[in-house]
């Protein structure tokens, strides 16, 4: 199967034969490749997500993040992420929430 960006809100998926469908979507965070040129970076994440959610949170709304996909597609890391430049949505919304 294939999944294709076609921009920030347009996504299609096909199987082998090329069967497919098309879904419009709020907002799309593509991070397969740092090369594509939609590329969605962890900072990028905090900025488009994270910001807002720590917003809302300190004016005491519940905030509650989710992350769908397949095994290996990359959930956990866009959550925790890494070391340094790599931190995820969860550890940048932290800080941001001390950091107020």
């Amino acid at each position: 199967s294939c999944v294709r960006s076609r921009s920030a809100t347009q996504l299609d998926i096909s199987d082998d034969a090329g069967d497919g469908k098309a879904f419009t979507l709020d907002d799309i965070l593509w991070s397969v490749s740092p090369e594509d040129e939609d590329f969605a970076s962890q900072q990028t994440c905090m900025e488009r997500l994270g910001t807002d959610m720590a917003r809302d949170l300190l004016q005491g709304r519940n905030a509650c993040l989710i992350a769908f996909g397949p095994s290996g597609s990359g959930k956990t890391y866009s959550i925790l992420g890494g070391k340094d430049d790599h931190r995820g949505l969860l550890p940048r919304v932290a800080s941001d929430l001390f950091a107020r």
